[in-house]
């Protein structure tokens, strides 16, 4: 059984659970969000698209397969270059 696992985008910046979340993001039309912090670890699984994620000063470009590990009160925020291609990641 195929169930719908993909998640809506949103520009909330807060959790909704005390515990974690996870959520499955598949864009074309993904608009960048501003420099911003958590009081929580972020996690990052990158599957495609053509993006770049600031942390702090540094900006890298993200491959398939990345990982990215924002620590709590770090500033960062993807950067999608490329708005043609879908950017589809998994955010913990």
């Amino acid at each position: 059984m195929r169930s719908k696992i993909q998640t809506p985008f949103t520009h909330r910046q807060y959790m909704l659970s005390q515990d974690f979340e996870i959520y499955y993001y598949s864009d074309t039309r993904h608009n960048n969000v501003d420099l911003h912090s958590h009081d929580y670890y972020e996690f990052y699984f990158y599957m495609e698209g053509d993006v770049e994620f600031e942390i702090g000063d540094r900006r890298q470009a993200l491959r398939s397969g990345d990982f990215v590990i924002v620590p709590p009160g770090t500033m960062h925020r993807a950067f999608v270059v490329n708005t043609e291609l879908p950017y589809r990641r998994f955010v913990f």
